[in-house]
């Protein structure tokens, strides 16, 4: 899911960003079809981060209910706030110094492109990124022509913001000593989530996605599509998702209907899910090649609410299930996921889902001339992405993820 992402961030800075300055073909080239084309629809899957907010919501349930039934219940808000500020924020830091660094490394007729879109918001967003709310200031003038400081930042934000909100979910769950309760409390939660996530839409009547039909103004009503994912409120239900399944995890780890048989229906099911899901929502917002049909004709409002709703559930799903899997010692699951080879990245997932479009800008604006982006080009594009992506997150952690752990370990023992 990482590498997808990687794979998503690499051809969006190349070829429906500033990049298109540099394009050869723009309407007829690579940049229009991966609107309207099957084989791009992984490009269009709006709900592929929100597995990333279930993933975060099962492991921090996971440790969480487990320290609270260890020491009875005791919980200190301030040093639990503290201690995820600081998982997140260091890096966060070493990332916008990369940033601050980057008009250092390299130049040409295109770089302009790259320090007015990226290096000049985080001159000027250092401090709301630290203290977490640059995405939740925005400015669609200024998101037009100077973009905002690392936009893959507005997952770690969001993703703080919920955590520092789940002991609402979590103490509540703690004390029920009825687990129907506990799964009903979760479940009330999660379609309250889902209301709170449409809710933004609702009032306002704004256009979302590819409704261009219903938009007064194509720039600035698209933009509002893509700032509108950024805010938590957007992804509450998906992080309770993950806490329902790590809380399944913890106390019924042997969901099955009967052996080995029900095992695998219930995976056949919940990945069929995931699979609708996935094609749902790449459909969903999948762009007509005909401009009268794409001027006259839009999804409807109530498709929309379902799938920001029903469709982010459907795909966090298999994932879920096969995580509860994993997590539950099922043997055939915990060898077939089981890569001993990858366990060295385990520890870089954060940094590398942060870095990665620094390589992809790099990458992209360094060009001399005028750039075909064809398929092999975005490919190589990609694997170079992935493996500069790798050094540097390495070397952000070293420098100032792992001094800070280090240091909270130290006074964790004191």
């Amino acid at each position: 899911m990482l590498f997808e992402t990687i794979f998503m961030h690499t051809y969006y800075i190349g070829i429906l960003m500033p990049g298109m300055a540099i394009q050869k073909k723009l309407l007829t080239g690579l940049a229009s079809k991966t609107l309207r084309e099957k084989q791009y629809g992984f490009l269009r899957n709006f709900h592929n981060t929100d597995f990333f907010f279930a993933l975060s919501g099962l492991l921090l349930t996971y440790t969480t209910l487990k320290f609270l039934r260890k020491n009875g219940g005791k919980f200190n808000f301030l040093q639990f706030a503290i201690n995820i500020y600081l998982r997140f924020y260091p890096t966060i830091f070493g990332v916008i110094l990369l940033y601050y660094l980057l008009p250092l490394v390299d130049h040409g007729p295109f770089w302009h492109h790259m320090d007015q879109h990226f290096v000049y918001a985080c001159r000027h967003q250092l401090i709301s990124s630290m203290l977490s709310y640059n995405f939740y200031d925005i400015d669609l003038e200024f998101l037009q022509n100077h973009s905002f400081c690392n936009l893959a930042t507005w997952w770690a934000n969001s993703c703080f913001h919920l955590m520092l909100l789940s002991p609402l979910i979590l103490l509540p769950l703690y004390r029920f000593k009825s687990p129907i309760i506990s799964i009903f409390f979760l479940i009330i939660s999660i379609i309250v989530g889902c209301l709170i996530s449409i809710s933004h839409l609702i009032f306002y009547g704004s256009p979302y996605a590819n409704q261009w039909s219903k938009m007064d103004s194509f720039i600035y009503e698209s933009l509002y599509t893509i700032y509108y994912t950024w805010p938590f409120i957007h992804h509450i239900s998906a992080f309770i998702f993950g806490i329902l399944v790590g809380y399944l995890i913890l106390d019924y780890p042997k969901i099955y209907l009967g052996g080995k048989i029900g095992e695998c229906i219930l995976t056949i099911v919940f990945v069929t899910l995931s699979i609708v899901g996935f094609q749902w929502t790449h459909t969903l917002h999948k762009t007509p090649s005909n401009l009268a049909k794409l001027l006259t004709t839009s999804a409807s409002d109530l498709e929309i609410y379902l799938n920001i709703t029903i469709g982010k559930l459907l795909w966090c799903s298999g994932f879920m299930w096969i995580f509860y899997l994993c997590c539950t010692k099922r043997e055939f699951w915990s060898k077939l996921f089981n890569f001993p080879s990858l366990r060295p990245l385990y520890n870089l997932s954060l940094q590398i889902y942060l870095i990665n479009l620094i390589p992809a800008i790099w990458l992209t604006f360094r060009t001399k001339d005028t750039i075909d982006f064809d398929d092999m080009f975005m490919f190589q594009q990609t694997i170079c992405n992935i493996f500069i992506t790798t050094i540097l997150s390495f070397l952000v952690h070293l420098l100032f993820d792992k001094p800070v752990q280090n240091i909270l370990r130290i006074l964790l023992i004191k």
